[in-house]
């Protein structure tokens, strides 16, 4: 009988020590792949701030370069500005934090965190969300410069074959810091997940990570927003380039230009049946109208005051038709078929945000319309058609 406690006490004392040994084991893995989350975060911020580089410096060389040899302007400074419409603001943000997290890197072994860097620039971050809103119109207006402008475009074909542009398009890379948001997210997750509680960095992951996630947030509001604007505007056969779109407050969903935020059909009906159109009262913003609804509420921006009066009068109009006829602007998923993302707006998977390349294929999702590589539109189809 006391043999037999001694032989329970020594297996139980075996299998405590190999838990431990276990525990630490999952530990060590741990903190090697913080380690290598913490390198990836660095190396990516310097992969981007090259790409800012690109467009903000070299690009600008190139047009400069230009207008030396041909002795007169090749394009309008204001009009190349709009273009790279707050590139310089990002630039010089992304180089200091990218000068910070090398520095943090290269002495890991005496500070072990780098999060505390993203709280302290969590303001400045809110800058991307003033890019994201004008992407679509600055792209337009490469677009429409290239069209008009043969010396122009042939400095951004030029640009585009150089080494330095890697025979990429220039919208290539006006789309990267669109997409830098929802990487950090992913990163700082992953970063998160692989954290011990009472690691010094913990606290200020979750602060930083609610930081960008917010951020986040904002900029698929604004894309929902465009998106939704032209859905109801092109059902009513109107062309809708001239005009911007100003949000006043923000709806969250989690990732930019992925989740729609799963709203139900009864929802939008409601939402714009409350829809009020108006003018600003205030003399400085004649051209701008107003339109608020319970969903959310922002500004539209007019050419001039007369545009902007038959804007008025139309989107007004359509709000009482739809009101009159119960009719909505927006598609239901259950039968009519989604609206495509643009292949513009998208150099990666939408679901999982991996690059696209030759193996990793670019395709239209047909649930979701949604640009994503063909492994994640059967998982993510199936996601849809179930719910």
């Amino acid at each position: 009988m006391h043999s037999s406690d001694e032989e329970d006490n020594s297996s139980t004392s075996s299998k405590e020590h190999l838990d431990e040994a276990d525990r630490q084991q999952e530990d060590e893995i741990k903190r090697k792949k913080v380690v290598h989350i913490a390198q990836e975060i660095m190396s990516s911020e310097k992969v981007f701030v090259d790409v800012l580089k690109l467009l903000h410096i070299d690009f600008r060389d190139a047009v400069a370069k230009a207008t030396r040899q041909n002795g007169k302007l090749v394009v309008d400074e204001r009009i190349l500005s709009q273009i790279l419409y707050y590139l310089p603001q990002l630039y010089q943000l992304n180089k200091d934090l990218l000068r910070e997290l090398e520095e943090r890197v290269a002495h890991w072994s005496d500070h072990q965190r780098l999060s505390d860097i993203f709280v302290q620039k969590g303001p400045y971050l809110k800058m991307y969300s003033t890019y994201i809103r004008q992407f679509d119109n600055n792209v337009a207006l490469l677009d429409e410069q290239c069209r008009k402008n043969p010396a122009f475009a042939a400095v951004v074909r030029e640009f585009e074959m150089s080494p330095r542009c890697a025979s990429l398009a220039l919208k290539h890379y006006l789309l990267k810091p669109v997409q830098r948001i929802p990487q950090y997210q992913l990163l700082l997750t992953d970063y998160l997940k692989n954290l011990p509680e009472d690691s010094e960095d913990y606290k200020d992951t979750q602060t930083a990570l609610s930081v960008v996630k917010e951020v986040a947030n904002h900029a698929n509001d604004i894309m929902k927003q465009g998106v939704r604007l032209l859905i109801a505007l092109n059902a009513l056969g109107f062309a809708a380039s001239r005009l911007i779109a100003v949000p006043l407050k923000a709806n969250v969903s989690p990732f930019p230009g992925v989740s729609e935020g799963g709203d139900s059909d009864e929802a939008v009906q409601e939402s714009h049946a409350a829809t009020n159109v108006s003018k600003p009262s205030q003399e400085a913003y004649q051209n701008e109208l107003n339109i608020e609804s319970v969903e959310r509420s922002f500004i539209l921006s007019a050419s001039s005051a007369k545009e902007r009066d038959e804007w008025l009068e139309a989107i007004g109009k359509a709000i009482e038709d739809y009101t009159k006829k119960k009719i909505t602007f927006i598609s239901s998923r259950s039968s009519k078929a989604p609206i495509w993302i643009p292949d513009l707006r998208a150099t990666m998977c939408m679901i999982c945000t991996c690059e696209f390349t030759l193996t990793w294929r670019r395709h239209h999702c047909r649930a979701c319309g949604k640009v994503c590589a063909t492994f994640m539109i059967n998982l993510y189809h199936n996601k849809i058609t179930q719910s």
